[in-house]
Order: structure tokens, then C-alpha cells, then sequence
């Protein structure tokens, strides 16, 4: 397991900037990962909301070109998130939280299961000024979700 590292074989992108993400690599199975997800919210006063297992939606809807298994977490602490809303109120737009957890696999066949996030506090200046205000809540936000994503994938 390692932080931040993006395998050869993950799409490269311009739009990838590692400074907004927080991204864990696990040698553990998909299941496993999401299953270890699922019991360590909790155990950080986060909520598992609903998870959306995006690969089987899009196959239920007819869309066979995407295979590789992705689940979508929504995860909230009601506490940090009514100190943000009331911070500034556009911010509802990115809650609840999300983690992705999928699969992917490295040019000698290798698999890993990734963990990812947009980082909250880089995602929070968006919102203008009121948003600073969150700031600090924010932090504590992605302190306890990197944590979540560390424990998964340990």
C-alpha cells in the first residue's frame, strides 16, 4: 500500500493534479477494501450514507465497454457537515462526502485496489470567501477521511 501513486496503466490526465487528491493504493481484493471501508467509517464517527456500485448500474443500463469494478462511497458526519453549511450553504453541493474504490491493474497484470478523494480543503475554496470559515472543519474532514482511506487499505 502506498500514498499517492499513480500505476502506468491508470489513465493519464491533465486534469490529475495529486496536490488535490488523496489517494491510497491497497494489495488487497476490491471486496475487501469496500468491506474494510464500510467498518471503518464508523469507527471515525463517519456514516456509510450509500454506495454506489457504478460498474453494475452502468451494465444494468446496457453499457458493456466498462468493466472494472467501482463502488462510489457517500460518507458524513453530521456534525462537521452542519459546521460548513452553515458557513456557506453552496457547499451542500459537495456533500455528502465521497470515497471511489476500484481496481486497477498495472502493465504485468498485477492488480491493486485504489482508494480516492478530492481533497476537502482544496475543494472547499471554490465557494469564495464564506467558505474560509470552514477551513478548519475542512481539515478536520480530510484528517479523519485519510485516516478512513489509510485503515481500508492496510
Amino acid at each position: 500500500m502506498s500514498d499517492i501513486t499513480q500505476h502506468s496503466s491508470e489513465p493519464k490526465s491533465k486534469f490529475y493534479t495529486p496536490e488535490l487528491v488523496i489517494k491510497f493504493v491497497s494489495s488487497r481484493s476490491f471486496d475487501e477494501v469496500c468491506a474494510l471501508l464500510e467498518e471503518t467509517a464508523p469507527k471515525h464517527k463517519f456514516g456509510v450514507m450509500h454506495s454506489h456500485a457504478i460498474t453494475k448500474i452502468l451494465q444494468s443500463k446496457g453499457v458493456t465497454d466498462f468493466t472494472r469494478p467501482l463502488k462510489v462511497y457517500e460518507i458524513c458526519n453530521p456534525h462537521y457537515a452542519a459546521k460548513v453549511l452553515n458557513a456557506e450553504i453552496h457547499i451542500s453541493s459537495m456533500l455528502p462526502c465521497r470515497i471511489s474504490v476500484f481496481e486497477s491493474e498495472q502493465d504485468d497484470g498485477s492488480k491493486h485496489t485504489v482508494l480516492s478523494t478530492v481533497k476537502p480543503t482544496k475543494a472547499l475554496v471554490m465557494f469564495g470567501p464564506n467558505s474560509e470559515r470552514a477551513m478548519e472543519t475542512a481539515q478536520e474532514v480530510e484528517d479523519a477521511m485519510t485516516n478512513i482511506m489509510r485503515e481500508a487499505a492496510q
